[in-house]
């Protein structure tokens, strides 16, 4: 939601997302001296929620360079003053972002000595709170507060939990216009900036529902899968030993995740490069 602003909000967005696009893909590759590329927006510390695989004690996480963007989250204007098309503008936002975290820490032996740990926690959601100072058409930006990450894996017991889920995600993520009378069994148009949209239905797979998005002829998908892994069997009775089934994307490939796709949505909609052909 906007508020408190004279400038439109999909022109606060438009900026906003215009310039984290330019910090993406111009500041995420390397010289010509084959030097390794700066990482395209710096987080700082990131506070980890539970992963199971990491049994010690965490004392520093960060995020590895060139993560992918997801979208933003959450902007509000909190000071505004426009005069025809100068702006001077203080907005806040929460930037979501795709990648793996360094994690550092240590355990106590058996005789109370401190052994220092390290892992990578891979395919983790970011959230970070970030502060836009927009003066004339010039986007700066200043974290806001401690980056959060937790597992992008997103895993549910019934399977349209989990399409709903990622449906959410898309309403939340600005500059996507999500229909509020929505019906995730009929076809139905997400809108975004610059008068982008995308048509959206949902597979009539109920055992592994799929939920495809055109993207101007470019299909992207988010599945509810199976996890066969989840099943174990007690005698003739089986049971899951956790929620059997997680949401995938399918772009390039596929990945356990929807962060994935949801990014190429959000980008399709809201870049101004974006068209619906």
């Amino acid at each position: 939601m906007l508020f408190g602003t004279d400038a439109a909000p999909a022109t606060i967005a438009t900026m906003v997302t215009s310039h984290l696009f330019s910090l993406a893909t111009t500041q995420a590759h390397g010289d010509a001296h084959m030097l390794p590329p700066e990482p395209w927006i710096n987080v700082g510390e990131v506070e980890m929620s539970a992963v199971e695989h990491i049994d010690f004690e965490i004392t520093s996480a960060d995020l590895y360079p060139h993560p992918t963007l997801v979208g933003i989250t959450e902007l509000n204007v909190v000071d505004s003053d426009t005069a025809g098309d100068q702006y001077d503008i203080t907005a806040e936002f929460n930037l979501v972002l795709l990648g793996d975290v360094d994690v550092s820490g240590y355990t106590l032996d058996n005789d109370g000595h401190v052994q220092m740990s390290s892992t990578t926690a891979t395919q983790m959601i970011v959230v970070v709170p970030f502060i836009a100072d927009i003066e004339d058409h010039h986007v700066g930006l200043t974290v806001n507060g401690s980056a959060e990450a937790s597992p992008a894996t997103i895993r549910t017991r019934d399977p349209l939990d989990g399409i709903e889920h990622a449906a959410s995600w898309l309403s939340d993520l600005v500059g996507i216009t999500f229909p509020y009378d929505a019906d995730l069994h009929q076809e139905f148009t997400l809108s975004g900036l610059n008068g982008n949209s995308s048509q959206v239905y949902l597979s009539s797979d109920w055992e592994e529902p799929t939920l495809h998005v055109d993207l101007g002829g470019q299909e992207v998908v988010i599945a509810s899968r199976y996890d066969v892994g989840s099943r174990v069997w007690d005698g003739k009775e089986g049971f899951d030993l956790y929620p059997p089934y997680y949401l995938s994307s399918s772009v390039d490939g596929l990945s356990e995740e929807a962060f994935t796709s949801l990014s190429q949505i959000w980008e399709y909609l809201v870049s101004p490069a974006a068209t619906d052909s």
